[in-house]
């Protein structure tokens, strides 16, 4: 993401690299953190660092992703680089605090499409807006086009947490370890399920029963829970919302992007993410789950 925000004036990617790695070093330690949090002993078919070295030596790792992060970003001091360590400080308390609602976000109700919403914010639209803004901060570029980037990235975020929330129920295909159904039985309140609980189908009241006992589901319970969901229209609502995402990230980057090859990749980049959200696609190494 950095690397290309970085060409919107038709500049070289390079001069983003630093800035990069930074942006890289904090999505380490995210994920680390994300699997303790979650207690996922998995990512991606291998043991997460927790399970193979052990908590606190991974919450360190993940502390020190983060300080190695600031100390290459303010290396070789810059006009930008208090702006860019002021979004990369951003970026990480807002991070965190989406953490915070997740861990304390009770049983999913048909009120909590917004909770979940401004949950994906926090945790998955600040950090892509961060890294777009970390790009276009490296360009002769004016304040309201670093601004545009920065929403573009808050566009992206959505559009990468709808599609790993998809692949967390339906499963990934490309991830031959992964759990169908994986946040139905853990109950996690991930934006498909509130959508399905906020609509006003009449199945929508045994989703609900669902998430309110401690009933531990079988594969076949499994299964029709997820019949449930498509019933509620949990996987419309999350196209539909993709779509939306994708329209508003093309409106910023109308803004942001007047170099054509630049606007042309990142338009290429934001459709592929979003041909991405469909199940079978793959998933995203850039967030949490």
């Amino acid at each position: 993401m950095p690397l290309l925000s970085a060409t919107i004036d038709g500049g070289g990617w390079d001069r983003a690299g630093d800035a990069t790695a930074a942006w890289y070093m904090l999505a380490g330690q995210v994920l680390i953190h994300d699997d303790i949090v979650d207690a996922d002993r998995l990512r991606r078919g291998r043991p997460t660092l927790w399970v193979r070295y052990g908590i606190p030596e991974a919450i360190l790792t993940g502390d020190a992703l983060v300080g190695a992060a600031f100390e290459l970003l303010t290396e070789v001091p810059s006009a930008i680089t208090a702006p860019a360590a002021r979004m990369l400080a951003t970026a990480t308390r807002h991070i965190a605090n989406g953490q915070i609602m997740d861990v304390t976000a009770q049983a999913p109700t048909p009120n909590a499409l917004n909770a979940a919403l401004d949950m994906t914010v926090a945790k998955t639209c600040s950090y892509l807006r961060c890294g777009a803004c970390f790009g276009a901060l490296h360009t002769q570029s004016g304040p309201e086009q670093v601004a545009a980037m920065g929403q573009y990235g808050h566009h992206l975020g959505m559009i990468m947490q709808l599609r790993d929330d998809l692949a967390d129920i339906w499963g990934d295909p490309t991830d031959s370890a992964e759990l169908l159904g994986a946040d139905l039985l853990k109950r996690k309140g991930s934006l498909p399920v509130v959508a399905a609980l906020s609509s006003t189908r009449p199945e929508r009241d045994e989703l609900a029963r669902y998430y309110q006992s401690k009933h531990v589901p079988d594969r076949d319970e499994l299964r029709y829970l997820m019949g449930l969901l498509e019933i509620c229209g949990a996987r419309v609502w999350c196209d539909l919302r993709i779509d939306e995402e994708l329209a508003a990230a093309h409106d910023c980057l109308d803004r942001a992007a007047p170099h054509p090859q630049a606007r042309q990749h990142l338009l290429d980049y934001a459709a592929f993410i979003a041909r991405c959200s469909s199940v079978g696609a793959g998933r995203s190494q850039d967030q949490p789950r």
